[in-house]
């Protein structure tokens, strides 16, 4: 193999590539990029058994052939050669030369016939998203995956297709994110996507001008744009029948201005610690905003008075039929509550309290 192409474009190629590259395994070949020249491209591909990246760019090719090279070895040496332009030649024998300008670096490979293939899918087309589209659902509700392995369907997230919506969900137990939009989809499927597959794909799929492809079936999903596909593996198991958790009425509905709570509680948040796991208490009334139950006991250290008596008990803070919402901590601090906030653009948001069981549902308003 022989062939030349531009740098920047090789390791940004590299980069996307190696997120699908195992850091540590006992077999050598996954820690590497499969390099396959011909025609006029060279493509990339990593692949960790679970999802795949594949990527191509334009190249010069002299000889076609292909390698594999260490992922890590390859990126760090492609940012450091002192040219634009990058040549890589590799032998029968996987002898590898990686040259730019004044700098050569000559490295073994290893056998491309060890490379795993990638799994033929042979998943239907069935839905086109907007790339900003496909990043907002995405991130709005990635934060509220589990990572307890114990309930692997909850590990990712439920991408409910019907023919004219999506919907995207994720819960851990404490928390539960739902985000819908107006689709055209080919057909009507439930999968359950790992949230690493997620994670990397919402990283690589940037231009706002491109459209990101989805096909699926019961094992595999493909996300597909003109720079990238993503295959994973599905995640198999019953994900929890969101619809019967959040009841379809409220008894209070509070509209706040998102950055404002979101701060707040943050600030609440700093005097919570491992060994005090006492929940953050917000009540809503047609005057108070926000109430903190450890205001009493700072302003009392701060003078160094002694803390009040009844410090750290439940009090109430307004008569019983008023809108109290108890929010728990899934941790040490409730920031996933920050998290939830961080998903909403829009403001002001709507935060509803679904009756005693204090189940809280952050929507966007309308």
């Amino acid at each position: 193999m022989k062939m030349i192409c531009d740098r920047t474009l090789l390791s940004n190629a590299v980069a996307g590539v190696s997120k699908a590259v195992t850091q540590r395994s006992s077999i050598p070949v996954l820690e590497g990029i499969l390099m396959k020249a011909e025609g006029f491209s060279l493509t990339l591909t990593g692949y960790d058994l679970e999802m795949g990246i594949t990527t191509s760019i334009e190249a010069n090719v002299l000889e076609p052939g292909e390698v594999v090279l260490s992922a890590k070895l390859l990126g760090d040496m492609v940012r450091r050669l002192s040219s634009s332009e990058v040549e890589i030649t590799a032998t029968e024998t996987n002898a590898t030369t990686i040259k730019g300008g004044i700098t050569e670096f000559d490295i073994m490979g290893m056998n491309p016939g060890d490379f795993p293939e990638l799994p033929s899918p042979g998943a239907d087309h069935t839905l086109d998203l907007e790339t900003p589209t496909f990043r907002e659902m995405v991130e709005t509700t990635l934060f509220a995956v589990s990572q307890d392995d114990k309930k692997p369907a909850h590990t990712g997230e439920l991408f409910a297709i019907e023919p004219d919506k999506l919907t995207v969900v994720a819960l851990d137990g404490y928390r539960l994110a739902i985000i819908e939009k107006p689709v055209k989809a080919a057909k009507d499927i439930n999968i359950i996507i790992p949230a690493k597959t997620l994670a990397e794909a919402i990283k690589l799929f940037t231009d706002d001008d491109e459209v990101v492809h989805i096909a699926a079936n019961r094992r595999f999903v493909v996300f597909s744009s003109r720079t990238y596909t993503v295959i994973s593996r599905l995640i198999e198991g019953d994900f929890l029948d969101y619809k019967r958790v959040i009841p379809e009425g409220y008894h209070t509905r509070v509209t706040v201005d998102v950055r404002d709570f979101s701060n707040s509680i943050e600030r609440a948040s700093l005097i919570i610690t491992e060994r005090l796991k006492n929940p953050l208490r917000i009540t809503f009334d047609e005057n108070v905003a926000y109430r903190d139950l450890f205001e009493e006991a700072l302003i009392a250290r701060a003078s160094h008075r002694r803390p009040p008596v009844g410090f750290g008990m439940p009090r109430p803070l307004l008569p019983a039929d008023e809108a109290i919402m108890e929010v728990k901590c899934a941790g040490p601090f409730p920031l996933w509550l920050v998290d939830a906030l961080g998903g909403c653009e829009a403001y002001p948001s709507s935060f509803s309290k679904y009756g005693a069981a204090y189940q809280a549902s952050m929507r966007k308003a309308s």
